[in-house]
């Protein structure tokens, strides 16, 4: 779909998850008017070159491809020179080869940095990259960052303000941040990132620390984490006043969401309130004992809970406030007949779903 904070384009052939297969349909190739292309969810091995017949396109989309890698040809994404919106990615998260993203940053590089490119997003593998694309902004604008396989990298420089001289350009203009499988150890966000929205890490096996500064990226509206099996607690994510989702899955070294001041979260007499969250998951996470260590929490505006794998939480700290929506919750019965509730209130505030 179009960055919201782009014109809508006209109308256009739509081919998302259509079953192509292999051999691209060079029938489209022919469609020279066509301003917008979407070819997410297919199995195509490569772009042909003849692409470049389509002068006046402007958005074009390839998400989720089913294979490791698609070939862009050298010198295609250059020839398009009207185009605003590029995204490329692949749905699986091994590494991918140099051939797939080269080309792509070459040709923005070599057409004097593309002023047209109003959103970006692509599959990257180091942070020389990154860099490279920093240095295209503001012409061309990266809003969506994949990163993987960033082997040797115990930090990840991109969210952190010591690296805004080089990084400043991707900082301002990134709308949602991937990494996975990479070894980074620490994470300290104080950059300014005004439109981040979308933060999703996954198998980050060695990640020990996070800190977030909340003049960082106070705009956060959604946070994954998958398999992130150093971290024993997120206490950052209270700071988020935004937050709208909030997934956590086979996180085995978290012990408690929040921590208490030590760790930068609030004191048991104050509550912790998430203003904005509609969906709290929280799966396979065998240690989790609580979501915070003491004191209660307001969760005004939540609608759904999934609650699976999480044995030993015992206690659901939510303190109800006036008008609040009764929220759906999906968890095993038996450890829903478990918990522990302050009172009958908290309890009557969820309808189970088994």
């Amino acid at each position: 779909m179009p960055s919201p904070s782009l014109p809508r384009p006209r109308a256009g052939p739509d081919l998302e998850d259509t079953g192509i297969t292999d051999s691209f349909p060079m029938e489209i190739c022919c469609l020279v008017s066509l301003e917008y292309l979407n070819l997410s969810k297919n199995r195509i091995l490569a772009l042909p070159m003849e692409l470049c017949n389509l002068s006046q396109l402007k958005y074009f989309y390839i998400r989720d491809n089913y294979y490791i890698q698609i070939t862009i040809p050298p010198g295609l994404i250059a020839r398009l020179g009207k185009l605003r919106v590029l995204e490329v990615f692949k749905a699986s998260i091994v590494s991918v080869a140099d051939d797939y993203v080269a080309p792509v940053i070459d040709d923005l590089e070599s057409s004097g940095g593309a002023p047209t490119m109003a959103s970006l997003g692509i599959w990257l593998d180091n942070t020389r990259d990154v860099e490279r694309l920093a240095r295209l902004a503001p012409g061309v604008r990266a809003r969506s960052l994949h990163l993987r396989k960033l082997e040797g990298a115990r930090a990840l420089p991109l969210l952190s303000a010591q690296h805004a001289p080089e990084l400043g350009g991707v900082q301002e203009g990134l709308r949602e941040l991937v990494v996975y499988s990479s070894d980074v150890e620490e994470l300290v966000a104080d950059a300014h990132a005004p439109r981040l929205e979308v933060i999703k890490f996954g198998f980050l096996t060695k990640l020990r620390v996070m800190a977030w500064s909340p003049c960082a990226a106070s705009n956060l509206r959604e946070v994954a984490l998958g398999s992130c099996h150093s971290l024993t607690h997120l206490t950052w994510v209270q700071h988020l006043p935004c937050l709208e989702t909030l997934n956590l899955s086979g996180c085995n070294g978290l012990t408690r969401l929040m921590g208490g001041p030590e760790d930068g979260g609030s004191v048991v007499e104050e509550m912790v309130e998430f203003p904005r969250l509609r969906l709290l998951a929280l799966l396979a996470l065998p240690k989790l004992e609580a979501l915070r260590g003491e004191g209660e929490c307001a969760f005004p505006d939540l609608r759904r809970v999934q609650m699976r794998g999480c044995p030993r939480l015992k206690r659901f700290p939510m303190q109800p406030v006036r008008g609040q929506s009764q929220v759906r919750i999906e968890c095993d019965k038996h450890w829903w007949d478990a918990l522990k509730w302050a009172n009958e209130d908290v309890k009557s505030c969820f309808v189970t779903v088994f």
